[in-house]
């Protein structure tokens, strides 16, 4: 393994994501809609719009709100609002890392394909092992520090506007740390895998991230739980979903390793 040769792969591949407006549009868009767009709109409404009230008027979300030791010390009246911000988004956040990766290993691996551009990396001297591994890290790298970068931005907003509201800073609490140095950056490693293992059989890049389904549909049904108070993501539960997904992770690495043949990449299945 070179690793010269492999960090000249990444440079290249982050040359190319700097290019390619789809990819950049999904990097900046979504990072700005979830880290700033929301938490600004919420805590600028306050706890008296109809929005809030009408999420306090559910039983279920008071009675949430209520089994959280950290709401006791927040200004009364904010406490529900505390509970979506705190709460009910980190479900949400777990789906950046999840996109991100996705776009940017679509657009790496089938990409080139479309592109034509495949046929000249493969007679470079990178060997399959380096080639595999640059493509995976120039993917779900990128996706991993704009993530870190949007929870940070958001919780530098939720500290400072929100301060007047909850009466103390309120992020970040230790599930959101968890999530974020270990949980994210498996997400984002998993899904770039998944596009990887369908790209020698998808013929377009709108076909590979399709298979960000199969990550999505968990995530959608961890939203729900939340909303309707059913689990909560603390400690205990960040650190299971780390658990089983770094050892998805290693399982489907190791499969990926064993299989992979870049030279399909050069046929259009």
């Amino acid at each position: 393994m070179n690793v010269k040769k492999v960090k000249a792969l990444i440079a290249k591949e982050l040359l190319v994501q700097s290019k390619d407006s789809a990819t950049l549009s999904t990097m900046i868009v979504i990072p700005l809609l979830f880290g700033i767009m929301v938490p600004l709109l919420l805590i600028c409404l306050g706890t008296d719009n109809p929005l809030v009230q009408s999420l306090g008027g559910m039983q279920f979300i008071l009675n949430a709100a209520s089994s959280k030791t950290a709401v006791s010390d927040v200004n009364p009246g904010s406490e529900v609002l505390y509970m979506v911000l705190m709460y009910f988004s980190i479900p949400v956040f777990m789906l950046l890392p999840t996109l991100i990766s996705n776009v940017t290993a679509a657009a790496s691996f089938v990409g080139e394909r479309e592109q034509k551009t495949i046929e000249g990396l493969l007679y470079t001297p990178l060997n399959q092992q380096e080639l595999l591994l640059g493509k995976i890290v120039a993917s779900f790298a990128p996706a991993t520090i704009i993530t870190w970068l949007s929870v940070i931005v958001y919780g530098v907003i939720l500290d400072t506007s929100g301060y007047h509201i909850f009466g103390r800073a309120i992020f970040p609490n230790s599930a959101w740390v968890l999530l974020s140095v270990i949980v994210m950056p498996l997400v984002s490693f998993l899904s770039t895998l998944l596009v990887v293992a369908m790209s020698q059989h998808m013929k377009t890049t709108k076909a590979a991230q399709s298979v960000s389904l199969v990550i999505l549909v968990p995530f959608v049904g961890i939203i729900i739980s939340q909303a309707s108070s059913s689990i909560s993501l603390g400690i205990g539960m960040t650190a299971i979903m780390g658990a089983v997904i770094l050892l998805i992770d290693i399982m489907l690495f190791c499969f990926i390793s064993k299989h992979f043949k870049s030279e399909t990449l050069l046929i259009s299945k």
